[in-house]
Parts: structure tokens; sequence; C-alpha cells
């Protein structure tokens, strides 16, 4: 919630000079706290045990494993005399276990909320679904450890004479417990990032099926306390109930009931374009996502998130308006895999290299915490290949932004936009240049206002000159990597001594992500403190 009023604050005095002090203040909390990695620079690229978060989520996250840990430790009275536990050692024994077990079911609602996509705390706190899955697996693992402690501890308690072990395994709750802590152990076990990655379906089969065994293990397991611990299991059903029903509700409330796309797939860029037609509920905002059903074959339920590219309105014959929403896909395998094979098996091939397909689908949204880039004089987006969907749709909202500009005789406050784009092939690019940047590309009232560059960095085959179309005016071609620190810190120079309020988006793979961040600190650490960054990263 502090994060989300930092953010509130600094959105109100967007316009407004800082007092100095505040500003000094605001950039160390930046470049120490809110912005850089938690050792290095490395936070979106993935490790063998998945990603480090930002110093300040890490932070977070160790603070709550260090309260767990003093809790465990703290204020254990062991004294000769006991009237139930004769010795220091049984006495031990039974306080660690009791603490650890309560401990552990304390925190299961924190790992239900957090794993959750619709999620309160998002909305309170202006974090992303990514870094409450992040919280939601160190809750996890804490409460995981706290389980096992309580488990070990009373099998020794029981061992050391208090209760008969054998005797033991056939009182219900024993081991109803056991099998708790197993499936707990498991579910951690099966929750590895290789797995998750690799073989998501069968990872989030399975971490339902668990979780489900788990609560009705532990059900039986606390039963013994005549509901006294159900407080702890109850909220986590509630949390699963009322998430799954705004799900069910977000499905039927957007989506038409024809659930019919148009998914049409280039061979040549590899890239599938959904085009999906909508209820107008909602106004669309850039940098959300949506989870798209491909209503086909016996996974019904499973759907993938994917970021909006693009919207459009129209008026159907009847008088009814809808919105199409548009997504532009990367297949890589599973369900991508799935969706780009079905269109080249049924579609319709036109142009010998695109083919074009009416499926029936589905989306639920949108998710994720936008943010409004036209308060910003000067916006950076440094892109990865598909990552150009968030790009688009800041483009797009930046355009309606100058439309309503205009319309009510005002001055736009954004001066200059800069797309770095990082690509493989030229196909990609010549697709979303003739067909996504027309406007941008066409010289008109509006695009005069906003000083519009476009640097692509081609680092696959040699893109020929003639793929631009004689439109190259809007656009500098390069066959090397952007070099994305002396990008960033070129742009902040020149903005800061322009006094202009910088943005830099950041959406590609991890080690660019990692790359930009360290870039912002550094220009924050020297001075350019009028700088916010908006990584765009979505961990499982």
């Amino acid at each position: 919630m502090i994060n989300r009023g930092a953010h509130f604050i600094s959105g109100l005095l967007n316009r407004k000079p800082l007092p100095a002090t505040i500003r000094a203040a605001q950039a160390v909390m930046k470049a120490y706290i809110s912005l850089p990695a938690l050792f290095s620079h490395q936070t979106a690229e993935p490790g063998i045990c998945g990603i480090i978060p930002p110093r300040l989520q890490s932070l977070t996250v160790i603070c709550f494993v260090a309260i767990n840990v003093i809790l465990c430790c703290v204020r254990y009275q062991a004294f000769s005399g006991n009237l139930y536990w004769s010795t220091p050692q049984l006495q031990v024994w039974r306080y660690v276990s009791d603490r650890t077990g309560v401990l552990a079911m304390s925190n299961l609602p924190l790992i239900w909320a957090f794993a959750m996509r619709n999620n309160l705390l998002m909305s309170l706190t202006g974090w992303s679904f990514s870094t409450f899955n992040i919280f939601h697996r160190w809750v996890a693992r804490v409460a995981t450890i706290e389980a096992i402690v309580h488990s070990i501890g009373y099998t020794v308690f029981s061992f050391l004479g208090w209760y008969n072990y054998d005797a033991d395994w056939k009182e219900q709750y024993w081991w109803m417990g056991v099998i708790a802590t197993i499936v707990m152990s498991l579910l951690c076990v099966f929750s590895f990032y290789p797995i998750r990655r690799y073989t998501y379906e069968f990872f989030l089969l399975l971490h339902i099926a668990f979780a489900v065994l788990f609560l009705i293990s532990m059900w039986y397991h606390v039963a013994i306390f005549a509901g006294e611990y159900n407080v702890f299991i109850w909220p986590c059903v509630a949390v699963w109930c009322f998430d799954r029903a705004i799900r069910i509700g977000r499905l039927v409330f957007l989506n038409l009931p024809s659930f019919r796309a148009t998914a049409t797939y280039n061979q040549d860029a590899n890239s599938i374009r959904l085009t999906i037609p909508t209820r107008s509920l909602l106004r669309p905002r850039p940098g959300t996502y949506y989870y798209v059903y491909l209503l086909r074959g016996i996974k019904l339920w499973e759907s993938h998130p994917f970021t909006l590219a693009s919207w459009s309105s129209k008026q159907l014959a009847n008088g009814s308006n809808i919105q199409d929403l548009a997504f532009m896909v990367r297949p890589y395998n599973g369900f991508t895999a799935r969706l780009r094979d079905h269109i080249l098996q049924k579609g319709e091939e036109i142009n010998g290299h695109i083919s074009k397909l009416s499926v029936r689908m589905a989306i639920e949204g949108p998710y994720g915490t936008p943010y409004d880039l036209s308060k910003y004089s000067s916006i950076l987006f440094i892109i990865g290949g598909s990552g150009i969907t968030v790009a688009l749709s800041h483009l797009q909202a930046l355009l309606e932004s100058l439309k309503e500009s205009q319309n009510k005789e005002k001055h736009s406050g954004v001066h200059s936009i800069r797309l770095v784009w990082a690509i493989r092939g030229a196909a990609l690019f010549d697709d979303v240049f003739q067909q996504d940047l027309l406007e941008w590309r066409t010289p008109s009232s509006l695009t005069r206002q906003v000083d519009f560059r476009m640097d692509v960095h081609n680092t696959g085959a040699a893109m020929p000159a003639t793929q631009l179309n004689g439109q190259i005016e809007i656009a500098q071609i390069f066959s090397h990597r952007p070099r994305v620190h002396d990008l960033i810190m070129e742009c902040a120079e020149e903005w800061h001594a322009r006094h202009e309020k910088m943005a830099v988006v950041c959406c590609g793979p991890g080690t660019m992500v990692d790359d930009a961040r360290a870039a912002v600190v550094a220009a924050v650490g020297k001075g350019y403190d009028e700088i916010n960054f908006h990584p765009e990263m979505f961990h499982w």
C-alpha cells in the first residue's frame, strides 16, 4: 500500500515542480530501494530456481521470512516439574511442534490469496500478478518448512514416550497430518521453475489436485479441535471460490454469445494475430492482458495470458456496439503451437504465407496494473520481439489522448516518443509497420505535435530497404543489438536538459529488461531523477 500511495502522490504531483528535499528523497528511494535488483543487476532473467525479484520485493520477502523464523525461535519456557511433560526436552519438542503448526496454518490464507488472478491486493499495492506469484511461492515454502518441523517435532515427541508411536498411526488426525505434510512438500518440489516453464499444463493440473487434497487432509487433521482451526481453512476456500466466480463473471459479461474470433498466422513473421469481438463494457487500457481460451478439444479450461495490442469499435446491423480486441502471439510450444497448427491445417491460405481461420475463443480480463503515459513529456520504449504489443497499445492510447487534447483545444504534454525495437527478421517488422503504425508514419496534425522516432535493430537476416515501402523517414535500421545502457543515458541526458519528465517502458527478453533497469538506476544516480521505469514481464 505504501508503494501504491507513492505512485498516487507522484501522479498528483506529476506536472508540478517538487521541493528539492522531496525530489532528493524520491531519487534515493528509486536508486537504492524500489528500482535496483537485489544484488547484481539480474532480476528478470530467470535462473535455475526462478527469478530474484527487485530489491523492494526481495526485502519484503526477507522480512516475512525473518518474522516467521523469529516467531518460531523465541520465548520457549521449559522447566523441570511441569505437570504435563516432565522433562524440559519433552516440553521444547511439544512447544516447537505446536507453534510451527499454528504458524503454518496461519500462512494458508496468504498462500491462496496471493495465487489468485483476482487479487484485491494488486489494486491496493500496485504490484503485479507476477510479484504476488513470487510472494505466493515464498509464503508456501515457509509454511511447508514449518509443517515439516511440526511433523518431525511430534514424531520425536511421540518416540520420547509421551504417546505410543504405533498407536498414533491408527488415529485419523495423525495420518491425515502426514498426508498434508507430504502433499505440501510435493507441491513445492513440483513448483520449481524448470517444471513450471517446460511443463506448465502438467504443473497446473497437479497443483490444483494437490491443493484440493491438502485442504481435505488439513480439515480432518484439525478436526479434533472442534473447528477451532477451521478459521484458517475456510478463508482459503472462500478466496478460491471468489476468484472462480469473478473469472466466470468476466467470461460471461465480456464475450459475445458466438465466441467467435479470427486467427491469422503469418508464416514469414511466425506470428499469430487474434481479433476477438467483445461487448463494449469497459474501455480498453494499454498494458493490460487477457487470458485467452481456445474452445476446442478437451482442454476447454486451459487459458494463457496475452498482452492487448490494439482495439477498435464498430456498430453491428442491429445497432449494438462491440469492440474488437487484437493480440499478437508468437507460437512456441504447447497452447500456442497447437493454435498455429490448427490454423495451418484448417485455415484459408492468403498470399501463400498467411493463413486465416475463424475459431471459437473466449477471453477473460482485463488484468494488470495499467499506467498512463500521457502524463510524461518524453517516452522511451525498449522492446524485444513480440513485446511490441506493449508499445502498440500505449501508442494507440497516446493517439487517443492527442485527439482528446485537440478536441478540447489543449496542447498535449507528450513531446517526444522514441521506439527502440530489436527483432530477428524483416517479416515481423514489415507486418507491424504496415498494419499497426499507419497513423504514426502518416503525417497529420496529430502526429506533428510529437517527435516520433523509431530505431529498428535487426539481429537476424539482412533487412532490404524495400521492406519499408518508401516509409523510411521515421525509422532507422541497425544491424546490431541495441546498446540499452547508452540509449537510456543518452535520452536521460537530453530530456533532463529540457526539464522533461521521462518514462522508460521495457518489454523483451529478461537480459534486456535487466539492462534497462540497471541503466535507469545509473541515470537516477547521476541526478536524472525525473525518470520512471515500467518493466513489462510476466512470470509464472
